[in-house]
């Protein structure tokens, strides 16, 4: 009896067929499924359910492709690298990830969690040589691509600068029940030197509280600048932030006003050495002043009320050094000069390149920016001479 080729054939192939099943259900079943038996590129990243089909994103933040994150568990200073997706008991934890460490994420389940108070993912990634997982939500994105942390941003080349920097400053809280909240930076706006960062606390009973920061570029470096619910449009002028620059810092859109300068911020000190480098020239000798206003307004306007006196001894300025020929009374004032009081008043100006001088008035003996037009002349607004004395 002649048997077909084929005939003896189909009983091999059907078990072979057979087994290749039973392979390919093993391996789907331990989520990985050989690129030979499917003749495409590795899947073992991505999870499937049980009709075989990839889940939907639950709303994470992360794109998909590989990107770079920095740990932030200031609380207990690490983070676990599992090696399974799913937090404790489930796995075992093969490495402890120190604080502020970058790593670059893989593939993440897709599935949004929440632990301790933070919303996240697992994703895959290798640390010291070590592949595994680790929950995204202790961490900030720091990718430099896809600046996902600083969509307000004005460029993304500093992204992950302005992080690592506000990681520095922003530590760790205590809720009422005494459970640590972890702080997560990002940025709101960055402004060329100068960014506005949100440290948001989230602490393990569901509390929320967020916190504006300023931070500025100095010789290359971002450094903090100040923090509080109190920043403002005149607190950060007083810092010497640009007029326009902080109103869109803080998308102020409110109309310009006038506030009066705090001695602990650095404007104050600006604008009275700009004032004392043209009053050292009038009065021929160093000058301090006293100071009765310096008002500044959010639209770049400056105006100072004060008095020049010898820093030495806070006298006022010695009128002999000014090469009067007549005679002087003891004090150094002219005995000719009933108004020779030392008095300063001057206007000053920020058009967008720096603070400079309009124009200074010494020994005034009127108030004369009363006086109707006064501020039309230089274009000023009134607001800024309503209040001075």
């Amino acid at each position: 009896m002649r048997i077909d080729a084929t005939a003896r054939i189909r009983p091999i192939r059907k078990i072979l067929t057979g087994l290749l099943l039973l392979a390919c259900l093993l391996a789907s079943a331990c989520g990985k499924l050989p690129s030979s038996l499917t003749g495409s590129a590795d899947t073992s990243h991505t999870p499937t359910d049980s009709t075989g089909t990839t889940p939907p994103s639950t709303g994470s933040n992360r794109e998909p492709g590989r990107h770079t994150v920095t740990v932030n568990t200031p609380g207990d200073g690490f983070l676990a690298l599992k090696d399974k997706p799913c937090a404790a008991p489930c796995g075992k934890t093969l490495l402890r990830i120190p604080h502020t460490t970058r790593l670059e994420l893989g593939t993440c389940t897709g599935k949004e969690e929440r632990i301790d108070g933070a919303n996240g993912q697992w994703c895959q990634t290798r640390y010291a040589g070590t592949d595994g997982w680790v929950f995204d939500g202790f961490t900030i994105n720091t990718d430099t691509t896809t600046g996902v942390d600083a969509t307000n941003s004005g460029s993304n080349s500093d992204t992950a600068a302005i992080l690592n920097a506000a990681l520095k400053e922003c530590p760790p809280r205590f809720d009422g029940t005494g459970a640590i909240s972890s702080c997560s930076p990002s940025i709101e706006r960055e402004i060329g030197d100068f960014a506005l960062v949100l440290f948001r606390y989230t602490c393990r009973t569901e509390c929320e509280d967020t916190e504006p920061a300023l931070y500025q570029k100095i010789r290359g470096q971002w450094r903090f600048i100040d923090s509080g619910t109190g920043l403002s449009v005149d607190s950060l002028i007083q810092e010497r932030v640009p007029f326009n620059v902080a109103r869109r810092l803080l998308d102020d859109q409110s109309p310009p006003f006038t506030f009066n300068t705090d001695k602990e911020y650095p404007l104050r000190g600006h604008l009275l050495d700009i004032i004392r480098e043209q009053a050292q020239t009038h009065f021929k000798q160093p000058v301090a002043f006293t100071v009765n206003t310096l008002r500044v307004t959010t639209n770049g306007w400056a105006f100072f009320i004060g008095g020049a006196i010898q820093p030495a001894n806070g006298r006022r300025v010695d009128y002999r050094r000014m090469g009067f020929p007549n005679d002087y009374d003891t004090d150094g004032s002219p005995d000719y000069c009933h108004h020779c009081s030392g008095d300063v008043e001057a206007l000053l100006r920020d058009s967008g390149n720096g603070w400079h001088v309009v124009e200074v008035w010494y020994d005034a003996s009127d108030v004369f920016w009363v006086e109707p037009g006064f501020a039309a002349r230089y274009g000023a607004p009134r607001e800024l001479f309503e209040f001075a004395p």
